[in-house]
Order: C-alpha cells, then sequence, then structure tokens
C-alpha cells in the first residue's frame, strides 16, 4: 500500500493542462461576500419595485382617475348622485312595497277564507252528528 502511495506522490499532470487551469482560475471573476449580499439585496429591490408599480397600475386602471384627482368624479358616482333618478328610485320602491302588502292581503284573505268555510263546515257536520246522535238515543230510551 505504501509503495501504491508513493507512486502517486510521484504523478504529475501535463504542462498543457496546468496552463489551462492556472488560465481558468486566474481569469475567473473575484467576487467577495459583500458584494454577493449586495446583488441579491439588489435583485429583491427591482423585484419589490416591479411588483408595486404593478400592482399601483392595475389600481389605476380599476378605479379610474378619480382617486387621484377628486374634482373628477367617476361615472358611477355621477350617476348614483342624480336627484332626479334618487327620487324616482324612491318612488318605485313605495309603490313596489304597497304593491307586495296588496298581494299579500288578497291571498290572506283568500286563505282565512278557506279556512273559515273548513270550520263552518266541520260545525255543520259535528250539529248533524249530534243531532243524529240524539236521535238514536232518544230512539233508544223510548
Amino acid at each position: 500500500m505504501e509503495q501504491l502511495l508513493t507512486k502517486l506522490k510521484t504523478i504529475e499532470p501535463k504542462q498543457e493542462f496546468k496552463a489551462r487551469s492556472r488560465m481558468l482560475v486566474l481569469s475567473a471573476p473575484q467576487t467577495s461576500l459583500g458584494s454577493k449580499i449586495f446583488r441579491q439585496f439588489l435583485g429583491t429591490v427591482q423585484f419589490s419595485a416591479a411588483f408595486g408599480l404593478a400592482a399601483i397600475f392595475l389600481f389605476i386602471m380599476l378605479n379610474g382617475s378619480s382617486m387621484l384627482n377628486p374634482g373628477i368624479p367617476s361615472a358611477g358616482a355621477l350617476s348614483s348622485l342624480d336627484p332626479e333618478q334618487l327620487t324616482e328610485e324612491a318612488n318605485n320602491l313605495d309603490i313596489q312595497i304597497r304593491l307586495s302588502q296588496a298581494e299579500y292581503y288578497d291571498s290572506s284573505a283568500v286563505k282565512i277564507e278557506v279556512a273559515l268555510k273548513e270550520t263552518s263546515d266541520e260545525l255543520r257536520n259535528s250539529k248533524n252528528r249530534e243531532e243524529k246522535l240524539n236521535q238514536l238515543l232518544n230512539e233508544l230510551t223510548l
């Protein structure tokens, strides 16, 4: 084993390999730990700035310019603040409530009528039964 190790120690690379390896090592960029951290920080800042600008751009597109310049109201705000349209909506709402109440009273009147008829029919039936029972009792007792 010792002989093998001594043979391996005597092995040397070729001159061409030495020269090429030395040139590759010396031509590689020399970076320090501080510059690597700075590059990573700079990349994070660039990504954050790009994401923030994209979010602001989307916000402006969706909300229009009314958020940036409060003197110019948006079309949606103008239509919802129109006094004529508001009074028309209020009048329609009152009519709708009255119509729904009338429909309720109409349907409840029909239901009450049906219930009264059923109870009067039951009352008539019970009176007829009572009369029949009285007749039967009278016949049995006499």
